[in-house]
């Protein structure tokens, strides 16, 4: 696990081909949050609004002061479900600073 205090960062680039998204303001979007024991949640997403086609774009969450009392590190790349058309991720990293 990363020291306490530290900085997490996930770095992605998205593509997009024909996005349409079909909700109120659903998004394309990352994010990385730790689970602490007390069962409190941290994290920190980045949303992206974007349609139509659009080439690769790099996305960043940052994520800093790690909690000392963090069991585990969850990442995930989200699309939401009334989306239509096709998102690419490409060279996720996560990274301790």
């Amino acid at each position: 696990m990363p020291e306490p205090g530290s900085t997490l960062e996930l770095v992605c680039f998205i593509k997009g081909k024909n996005v349409q998204d079909l909700t109120a303001g659903g998004r394309v979007y990352i994010m990385v949050r730790t689970f602490p024991q007390i069962n409190q949640i941290s994290g920190v997403s980045t949303a992206l609004d974007m349609q139509g086609d659009f080439d690769w774009v790099l996305v960043k969450a940052t994520l800093e002061n790690f909690p000392k009392d963090a069991e585990r590190v969850e990442v995930s790349l989200n699309v939401t479900n009334l989306t239509l058309g096709k998102i690419y991720f490409d060279e996720i990293n996560l990274t301790v600073k």
